[in-house]
């Protein structure tokens, strides 16, 4: 129960990788805030979740590229549960892309998620981490941050960023007791993978050649995501701030 007594929100907590945190932090004692876009599937998963666990999971219908939508994030969880202890900036957008080809749209679109996402979080949450004494922040990155992957420059270039704003951040408040970490997953077992496999040419192909780069022989699963997060997010990394964490069965070794 790492998370007992602690509140914790989630952005882009209510499918994939967000969902697994969203179960994972509230079976370890969080009260959760998910924050999303889609009201639908964010009260369906908040609903199912508390029922799961028994502890507290709200929703909060949330856009990340809105800075006036951000604070009201954080001001209801704030009200609704008497501070916040911990905040995952977990949601994102992904759409390939090349520099030859890219444009404006899809380059706003991933810096507005993103980049400016992450930023708005930090921004508003901070401020009730320093009432609190403390805090941990788990940003999700990828690993292809700190490697590559074909066709994918505005993705690369926002997840690097997140890499450099992790850094900094944890080093603006480390004297505020505030941790700041990432995540840098791999290829993960979630629905828009799987939508994202079966849209392609040849599925049975496309998942042989994505396999092929990982040393683990498979692609993650969500929860092997969610365990990194928490551990980030607990006293047990009570002296880790500013790093970035592959979780991505050995796929950037190469």
């Amino acid at each position: 129960m790492r998370m007992q007594g602690k509140v914790a929100i989630i952005t882009g907590g209510a499918s994939g990788i967000g969902r697994a945190m969203t179960e994972r932090f509230s079976k370890e004692g969080a009260k959760v805030a998910i924050a999303d876009v889609n009201a639908e599937v964010g009260q369906k998963t908040a609903a199912e979740v508390q029922a799961e666990t028994g502890n507290e999971v709200i929703f909060v219908q949330t856009d990340l590229t809105n800075e006036e939508s951000v604070k009201n994030l954080m001001d209801t969880v704030a009200e609704k549960f008497g501070g916040i202890d911990v905040l995952c900036n977990n949601a994102g957008v992904c759409i390939g892309q090349n520099v030859s080809d890219i444009t404006e749209k899809i380059v706003d679109l991933h810096l507005n998620v993103n980049v400016k996402g992450v930023l708005y979080g930090c921004k508003y949450v901070i401020p009730y981490m320093q009432k609190r004494g403390k805090g941990a922040i788990v940003n999700t990155a990828s690993v292809v941050a700190i490697t590559a992957s074909p066709n994918q420059a505005p993705y690369t270039a926002s997840k690097g960023a997140i890499l450099s704003l992790t850094r900094q951040i944890a080093y603006d408040y480390a004297k505020d007791n505030i941790r700041v970490n990432a995540i840098c997953p791999a290829d993960t077992n979630t629905d828009m993978f799987k939508k994202w496999l079966a849209s392609t040419e040849n599925p049975e192909e496309t998942l042989k050649f994505f396999l092929s780069r990982f040393p683990m022989g498979r692609i993650a699963e969500p929860e092997e995501q969610a365990s990194v997060a928490l551990f980030l997010a607990s006293d047990d990394a009570s002296f880790v701030t500013g790093q970035a964490i592959p979780v991505d069965g050995g796929y950037s070794i190469w």
